[in-house]
């Protein structure tokens, strides 16, 4: 897991690649809500993204579960990229 400052678009990016053969136990979800507490709790982030690739379900489910959601469709480098995104309200709601 990474978190990656983005100057140029003001955002904070939340990252994650895992080998194959860690796919599917529950790794990336689990990375992805304590990478969120430390970005809202302890660093009083206000705002994360994440981006994935459109054909990237797998991932997609990893953000939808740990509460982000779909923000918007880009291209990036010819690949259609989707952004997902949780504010820090929407993750304390979640939390309670």
């Amino acid at each position: 897991m990474w978190f990656k400052v983005l100057p140029v678009k003001d955002e904070v990016d939340l990252g994650f690649r895992f080998k194959v053969d860690a796919w599917k136990k529950g790794y990336a979800t689990e990375a992805a809500f304590s990478s969120l507490k430390l970005a809202f709790e302890k660093f009083k982030l206000t705002n994360v993204v994440a981006r994935t690739m459109k054909e990237n379900l797998s991932s997609q489910a990893v953000l939808c579960r740990v509460g982000m959601r779909f923000d918007s469709e880009f291209i990036e480098n010819d690949v259609i990229w989707f952004k997902y995104s949780l504010s820090k309200d929407d993750y304390l709601k979640k939390c309670k």
